[in-house]
């Protein structure tokens, strides 16, 4: 088995992706259930949805642009982390750990950010 050096940190085993099940709408939506759909109504975009109306009544219509530009940032972030965590099998937290300068920076920086 080949492994290949990412970054700092150990080694990361390199190996052939499984096959994709062949997912269809109705397979989808038998396994999320009920509590699938609302997990993912919770989770897409609902802090924009809640404070960007808050804002733009706050500081006018100038500001609404702003809206728009996080929802694309924040999906393209959140798809680059998710294909991380799939390809290299472990969490977007390590991943980032790996780049330089290091744990000593990140890992500080990572616990901050979950706590504010």
């Amino acid at each position: 088995m080949e492994t290949k050096e990412l970054g700092r940190g150990f080694p990361l085993r390199v190996d052939d992706l499984p096959e994709s099940p062949k997912w269809t709408l109705l397979k989808t939506f038998k396994w999320m259930g009920p509590a699938g759909f609302i997990a993912i109504g919770i989770g897409i975009g609902s802090g924009e949805f809640l404070l960007a109306p808050a804002a733009v009544v706050q500081f006018s219509m100038l500001i609404a642009w702003g809206f728009w530009v996080a929802v694309l940032l924040q999906t393209i972030q959140n798809t680059e982390m998710c294909r991380y965590t799939v390809l290299t099998g472990e969490p977007i937290t390590i991943g980032m750990s790996r780049l330089r300068p290091g744990a000593e920076l990140w890992l500080p920086l990572n616990i901050a950010n979950c706590i504010s």
